[in-house]
Formats: C-alpha cells, structure tokens, sequence
C-alpha cells in the first residue's frame, strides 16, 4: 500500500492528512478488492480506531461497506470486511480502436456495469462520426447509472495511430 501520511502541520493540517489517508484506503480496496479493518491496520500503520474513523466516513459517503468478516485471524471478534461500492460510482472508459469501439461504465473495484461495442470494418472514418458514438455510448451510459450515483470521471484509450490532418494549404507545412 502507498503510504499513508500521518503527522500535524509539517503534513499539511489534519485536513490534508485526513484526507490523503481516505484516499489511501480507497485506492487500497478499489485495486485489491474487499480488505479486513485489520488488514488495513496493518498495511497503515495507523491504529484501529482511526482505521474505523476513515471506513465510517468512507461508508457515509457510500464509497465502500462493511460487513462481518467470514475469517477470523484470533481471539475476539471478526474484523469488519470493507468493501467497495461499485455500483454508486463510476467513471465511463472508452476504447476506440482501428475497427471497434469499447465503451463501459465501471465501479470502484473494476467492476463493469454496463458495457456498449461497435464494430466496424476497417477505414477511415471522420472524427465528427467516431465522437458521434462516444457521445450516444456517454449518454447511454450514464443514462443507464443507478438513480442518485455520480460519475467521477472517464477516459479515452486510442491504440491505434492517430492521424491529424495537414492544413487546408495542401503543403503540409503549418
């Protein structure tokens, strides 16, 4: 896990610090999956009660769950399972290759929710008609998301070469 920042001022303020550590365990269990509260004590650093502080603040703002753990590591009670909550956000990716175009909405965790793909015979086709599909895939997308979730971002993969065309001149100088 990256570290995670602790201390007071020289840190940035205990807003700062806060902050830097919801994300650190927010990034932990959206690219590892499900972890215990004392996994992520362990991984941290920090002690059970800030590690409970940060999954509640985490849970409150429907970013992850938690739920009892299956395992149980000792003597005790079983450490709360913190779980990401794919399907409340998103971030929209789009896969625009020589003869196709993926487009998916995906959850925290990886989790694909809703899926669009075009295939098409190689060619060239004009700009305005690729960003033509984007847009309806975006639409559709997003129009499909569950009532109240939000969509934190999205990104673009072009595999394949990309092409600009020379100006208007013909000569091929700008």
């Amino acid at each position: 896990m990256t570290a995670v920042a602790q201390g007071g001022p020289a840190a940035g303020g205990q807003d700062r610090v806060r902050t830097r550590n919801l994300s650190a365990l927010l990034r932990h269990v959206h690219v590892h999956g499900p972890t215990t509260r004392a996994e992520l004590t362990a991984l941290t650093g920090l002690n059970r009660s800030t590690i409970g502080a940060l999954t509640t603040e985490l849970t409150s703002a429907e970013l992850v769950c938690e739920e009892p753990s299956a395992a149980r590591a000792g003597a005790g009670r079983p450490s709360l399972l913190v779980t990401p909550r794919g399907n409340q956000n998103y971030v929209l990716a789009f896969d625009i290759g020589v003869d196709y175009l993926f487009a998916a909405r995906v959850g925290l965790g990886g989790q694909v929710l809703d899926r669009r793909d075009l295939y098409r015979p190689r060619g060239e086709y004009p700009l305005s008609d690729v960003l033509g599909h984007v847009r309806r895939f975006a639409s559709e997308l997003i129009a499909g998301a569950r009532p109240g979730s939000w969509c934190a971002g999205g990104g673009v993969a072009i595999p394949a070469l990309v092409r600009r065309r020379l100006a208007a001149t013909g000569n091929g100088k700008k």
